[in-house]
């Protein structure tokens, strides 16, 4: 729960490099060398620097657009899956092991002081579901405005969705408060 402007417009997603260059490449099928985020990593590891994922030399770049390419085609065959259904065990699991890789975490956001869903990071879920037109995925809450938790409290307190105020009404069915609501 965090109080203050962070959940204030920013950015908006289709601005980010990675986010763009994925749907170029998947929509457009564009080759992963002629998008821009392969030119700027290929930027970056010339001059020492590391980037997209830890790339520190071509090759590096080279398997970050092959993991890319294998994401998106085992999402498209087999529908996206939490990484706990893909991995057999839940993700807090994942995240303690010692072969953690950040790549195998849920796509993140937060949750303005409206019930506004920010997106927070995976970049490339994020993109390869809209490329693949999916209506859900399973995302990871990493944060929630002081506002909001006021919001899902009230939802938590309720019996029934008649019996929410007049504050969490106007946000019912929001998907952060609809399992908070008895009877539903």
């Amino acid at each position: 729960m965090l109080d203050g402007d962070w959940d204030q417009p920013g950015k908006p997603l289709e601005s980010s490099l990675k986010y763009r260059s994925v749907v170029d490449h998947f929509e457009n099928e564009t080759p992963w060398a002629d998008t821009e985020l392969y030119q700027v990593a290929i930027e970056h590891v010339e001059n020492g620097d590391p980037f997209w994922n830890g790339s520190l030399t071509t090759d590096d770049v080279e398997r970050r657009t092959n993991h890319v390419d294998e994401l998106y085609e085992t999402i498209r065959e087999e529908g996206y899956k939490s990484q706990a259904e893909r991995h057999g065990k839940p993700l807090r699991e994942i995240v303690l092991s010692r072969t953690f890789d950040r790549s195998m975490e849920e796509v993140a956001v937060a949750i303005g002081r409206d019930g506004e869903i920010l997106f927070v990071d995976g970049n490339h879920r994020l993109a390869i579901a809209h490329v693949l037109d999916l209506e859900e995925i399973p995302v990871h809450v990493v944060a929630r405005h002081e506002q909001w938790e006021e919001i899902r409290n009230a939802a938590r307190n309720a019996a029934s969705p008649e019996g929410l105020d007049d504050r969490a009404a106007q946000y019912f069915p929001h998907p952060d408060l609809v399992h908070l609501v008895g009877d539903t």
